[in-house]
């Protein structure tokens, strides 16, 4: 997870990027195929990077979206 602060309107406002919102496997509701009963803590606050195992996984983990033309997604 990466935080970056940016003003806005004189506001500052934290912009928190979660890793799981560039993955194929995210599904809806904080869940994946990895984890359909919801993705754990440490892997949503990045504590944990899972392109490394983590219990319970079975296998699946972190794969990026590939990208077409720079900015487009798949």
């Amino acid at each position: 997870m990466g935080i970056e602060l940016v003003r806005e309107r004189g506001d500052i406002i934290a912009v928190i990027y979660i890793p799981c919102g560039d993955c194929v496997h995210l599904q809806t509701n904080r869940t994946c195929k990895a984890f359909p009963n919801g993705i754990p803590e440490k892997i949503l606050i990045g504590e944990h990077d899972h392109t490394k195992p983590f219990k319970g996984d079975n296998g699946i983990r972190f794969e990026p979206i590939k990208e077409i033309a720079g900015d487009e997604r798949l």
